[in-house]
């Protein structure tokens, strides 16, 4: 199930206002923009709670850091099972978009055939932009 939970009042406080009193940024250069993340987390989990679950479920892939971030924080926080169907679908594909683009489109999904060199991250601390 999808579930959409209002993050910005625990990223304000719990990130936002800290690094803003601080004076820091990561590297000396910006806010920490992932910090996000570990919201995520949390919320996710609480939700699992919730549904009487012990396992958790996200889309990263297994080439970027929020898989370790998610990965991590899942960890330290409880005995979970992490689902990361993306990174097995990676395991037996090496065209992973078009990968999950035929399999939506089989099963009646539409699905916009837009490919990015780059990746776009946007929260309250900022934007990012990744990617090659």
């Amino acid at each position: 199930s999808h579930v959409t939970v209002d993050g910005g009042p625990a990223i304000w406080q719990g990130f936002v206002k800290p690094f803003v009193w601080a004076g820091e940024g990561y590297q000396g250069q910006y806010p920490l923009l992932v910090s996000d993340r570990y919201l995520i987390v949390d919320a996710a989990l609480k939700r699992a709670e919730e549904l009487g679950t012990r396992s958790i479920a996200h889309g990263c892939t297994g080439m970027g850091n929020d898989q370790v971030r998610f990965d991590l924080a899942v960890k330290a926080l409880g005995d979970y099972q992490i689902v990361a169907p993306i990174r097995e679908i990676q395991k037996e594909h090496t065209q992973t978009r078009a990968y999950e683009q035929k399999y939506l489109e089989e099963r009646g999904f539409g699905v916009r055939a837009k490919q990015q060199a780059y990746t776009i991250n946007e929260n309250l601390l900022g934007l990012t932009m990744s990617g090659g």
